[in-house]
């Protein structure tokens, strides 16, 4: 018998964003560096005339292959990819993190599938040990990359025996709806869940969310966000020890997903499919389907976002300049780009991504 849920309302009409939290991960990313590499990171600061060439010399140095420093990174490009270097004056794209130069149409660093599966990783994906020192990588280095980053990860794929979740996420009360299909792995978490469906919908982890199954809630146990429903009694699970087959066990289970407790913005996902492999997915979360533009944070939940949409309609509308300024001079409700979508979604390759790196994630897809 398939579980149908709604989810909860929230009685809670503020929350504030954690920046206390989001530096004291920002010191223990500082406290972890070399001393040497800290110095030399401080020297830049301190030299660099602004914020592009700091970005310059501290991640994309000079052109592996001409030597030229005329070099930036492809976040603005179609490649959309800060990891990735492209020489101005020779044309070479490259790898900024392991050097690899691109062969002709390769867009993707193969390391990535070594370094996802290598045990010296934490949980926040970072490792001590320098790309040069590391034998896994220069094993791959010398035998260069004909396998190609596709073959990889499927290669890799093939070790990994969780089923595959094909999920339909819709956004409740939204007319017309507002939904993404996705799908991940069975043992993916929640908490990482929610960093998938921050992504893939265009939200901006600026709130507080929570899953609901019917029977009990998970969240964020570092977010305290607890105490915000009528059954205080309750306390929420951890969400990231909780894996998706715990929850959704076959197909038209139902689970909710509140993100906001002031605009509660509430979401259904629904299992639609377990599957053994999609022609798709290579290990990394994945969007095949969705429609419409997610809603600005902020908005004032459905009905604020009902009414933004009818003053955009037209420059005639009362409000309509005030409301452009805010929403930053664009926005079509109606736009979905899948393609854009999975380029950011694949950049989330930790099984608990904290909040610095899901940030950095949501500001490469907003271009800010």
């Amino acid at each position: 018998m398939t579980k149908k849920v709604v989810p909860l309302k929230s009685k809670k009409k503020n929350d504030d964003a954690l920046t206390h939290e989001d530096m004291q991960v920002a010191q223990q990313i500082l406290d972890s560096m070399p001393p040497e590499v800290l110095a030399e990171f401080r020297r830049l600061a301190e030299n660099c005339e602004n914020e592009d060439e700091f970005t310059k010399e501290i991640f994309i140095g000079d052109c592996p292959k001409c030597g030229s420093s005329n070099v930036h990174d492809c976040d603005d490009t179609p490649f959309g990819d800060i990891t990735i270097g492209q020489c101005t004056d020779c044309g070479t794209l490259w790898c900024i993190e392991c050097d690899t130069i691109f062969a002709k149409k390769q867009t993707v660093c193969g390391h990535w599938d070594i370094c996802d599966a290598c045990e010296l990783c934490d949980d926040d994906g970072w490792c001590g040990t320098p790309f040069a020192e590391c034998n896994k990588i220069k094993k791959w280095q010398k035998n260069g990359d004909k396998a190609g980053p596709a073959k990889m990860k499927k290669e890799k794929n093939k070790q990994e025996t969780s089923s595959l979740y094909q999920l339909r996420v819709s956004l409740c009360d939204s007319e017309p709806e507002i939904w993404r299909r996705i799908i991940v792995s069975g043992d993916t978490n929640l908490g990482f869940l929610h960093a998938v469906l921050q992504v893939a919908f265009g939200w901006t982890n600026s709130h507080l969310h929570q899953f609901d199954d019917g029977e009990n809630r998970y969240a964020d146990p570092q977010n305290g966000e607890d105490n915000f429903f009528d059954d205080d009694d309750e306390e929420s699970l951890d969400e990231f020890l909780v894996p998706i087959s715990d929850v959704l066990h076959s197909a038209g289970d139902e689970l909710g997903y509140l993100y906001d407790f002031g605009d509660s913005w509430e979401h259904v996902i629904v299992l639609e499919e377990i599957m053994k492999e999609h022609p798709q997915y290579l290990g990394l979360p994945l969007c095949i389907d969705g429609a419409r533009a997610c809603p600005p944070d902020d908005c004032g939940g459905m009905g604020g976002y009902v009414d933004l949409c009818q003053i955009i309609k037209s420059p005639k509308n009362d409000g309509y300049d005030e409301m452009m300024d805010w929403l930053g001079g664009k926005f079509n409700p109606e736009e979905f780009d899948v393609k854009k979508t999975n380029i950011f979604l694949q950049k989330i390759k930790w099984k608990k991504p904290s909040m610095i790196q899901l940030a950095g994630i949501l500001e490469l897809r907003d271009g800010n």
